[in-house]
């Protein structure tokens, strides 16, 4: 994914379709972030999350333009994060809330160039009961930050499911890094398990790697069972 070609329609959703609580100031900060052709100041980066997030609602400005209702945004700011309350009209009760955090950022050196680089985690909760955890990386350069990738959670853990019997889901809770290493324990769902109570757990290390733009996992704990009792 090209950085350089990932801000483009912000401009139009803040200005035109966007109810949007945010100052003069913020909105022309936005305005200032997209136009650094894909290198951020590490204070503009909830801004490009921001954008990321709204892009998986109308990925394009001919899709908007095909589209009859109105995305319905609200945005409210405090120190520790972006709230993002994300409806497709004022009729609608279910709405996508998005929680960008401010004071929970990842840093290391994930690629190894001696500067520490950027994780900005979101919580997401998309109707009554379905919830979602992303992380979207930034590496650092001379200039700035370059956004490099997103991941979900659930997905980080996609490849060790099929190495686990019965296994048919699993999530990566984060716990803390070791240098450069993600560190926590991994939940996995196996056959009769409740979609709230996973069975399995292990301790698992992530590391990035700079050629598939993805962490990988590079130490398994032995797996032990759960019990909910």
């Amino acid at each position: 994914m090209n950085p350089s070609n990932l801000i483009l329609i912000i401009p139009f959703l803040l200005l035109s379709c966007v109810e949007n609580k945010s100052s003069k100031t913020e909105t022309e900060t936005v305005a200032n972030a997209i136009t650094n052709y894909g290198v951020y100041a590490e204070d503009e980066l909830t801004y490009i999350v921001t954008d990321l997030i709204l892009r998986g609602h109308y990925p394009t400005d001919s899709i908007v333009n095909e589209r009859n209702d109105t995305l319905l945004i609200e945005r409210v700011e405090d120190k520790e994060e972006t709230a993002l309350v994300i409806r497709y009209s004022e009729e609608s009760a279910m709405a996508d809330r998005y929680y960008i955090g401010k004071k929970n950022k990842i840093l290391a050196d994930f690629d190894e160039d001696g500067a520490n680089d950027i994780i900005v985690q979101v919580h997401s909760e998309h109707g009554a009961s379905t919830t979602a955890d992303n992380w979207y990386l930034f590496l650092k350069r001379d200039e700035g930050y370059v956004f490099v990738n997103q991941f979900d959670l659930h997905g980080l853990v996609f490849e060790n499911i099929s190495k686990i019997q019965d296994a048919w889901n699993g999530r990566f809770n984060f716990e803390k890094t070791e240098g450069n290493i993600l560190v926590g324990n991994s939940y996995y769902f196996i056959s009769g398990d409740a979609n709230c109570c996973p069975s399995i757990f292990a301790t698992e290390k992530y590391k990035y790697n700079p050629q598939t733009n993805n962490f990988e996992l590079i130490y398994q704990s032995e797996l032990k069972k759960k019990s909910y009792e």
